[in-house]
């Protein structure tokens, strides 16, 4: 296998960040400002809006369990032993909130509340996380974005993108209307899968490549542009194939859209 030189890395890694902008310019300039984005995501500003902030110490490769109805979720690492949490609680009133913490794991979790009549609540969150910290993300509708973590990793979505950068680990990630945006390195011995099914995948991998593709799509087309790749296309819209000794495994699949592999 060629090694894959720091200009290449560098161009691919540029790509993806252009194709995220173009998916969430608002996201990317928050967290590259490290500020909060707090543009309106669906649900009813009709009632007072809340901020809560949380933070919870935690030892060594803690869990981040999310669980959201409405509202985006936007999880970034940073150095530390603290799990914290900020959250936008958009009709404040409708909305059952709860962030908790039991042994190394902290559960945050936001539910519009049964109402009669009115719009329901949301919730947007955005939390920094230990590196080694393993998530598992949720939302129905919003956006799900993961940033520099190494550990394992479950986002999903309704109705939202799912964008990973700068991660590492082992991930499944599945939104039923939305893009996927992965830009990361996949462990030996992981099984990953990447799908949507209104949607284009944009994958970008990084470190050291050995990874077993599966890409597919069913009304759009497949482009892997990975020259060492020891492919078997099966049509434009099917590929498989080996990149190195084939570790990793990386199911890729949408129904409506593309799938572009870097």
């Amino acid at each position: 296998m060629r090694p894959d030189s720091s200009a290449k890395s560098a161009a691919r890694r540029g790509g993806l960040v252009r194709r995220l902008y173009r998916v969430r310019p608002w996201a990317f300039s928050a967290l590259l400002l490290g500020a909060m984005a707090l543009a309106a995501c669906g649900g009813g500003d009709d009632g007072p809006t809340r901020l809560r902030n949380d933070s919870f110490s935690v030892g060594p490769s803690p869990t981040l369990e999310v669980d959201v109805e409405n509202g985006r979720i936007v999880v970034r690492a940073e150095e530390g032993t603290t799990i914290h949490v900020q959250a936008t609680v958009k009709n404040a009133p409708r909305v059952e909130y709860t962030a908790v913490q039991s042994g190394n794991t902290v559960t945050v979790v936001a539910h519009s509340k049964n109402t009669i009549s009115g719009p329901g609540g949301e919730a947007d969150l955005t939390i920094t996380v230990p590196p080694n910290t393993s998530v598992d993300l949720k939302t129905v509708n919003g956006n799900v974005e993961l940033w520099h973590t190494e550990g394992t990793g479950t986002l999903k979505s309704t109705n939202g993108d799912i964008v990973l950068v700068g991660v590492k680990g082992e991930f499944g990630a599945s939104t039923t209307a939305g893009d996927i945006v992965f830009d990361g390195e996949l462990v030996p011995d992981s099984h990953n899968t990447l799908t949507t099914v209104n949607g284009d995948a944009s994958i970008g991998l990084s470190g050291k490549l050995n990874v077993s593709i599966d890409a597919t799509t069913t009304n759009g087309s497949v482009d892997v542009r990975w020259p060492d790749l020891e492919a078997t296309v099966d049509s434009k819209r099917h590929v498989t194939g080996t990149i190195g000794d084939g570790e990793a495994g990386l199911l890729v699949s949408t129904v409506s859209g593309n799938v572009t592999v870097l």
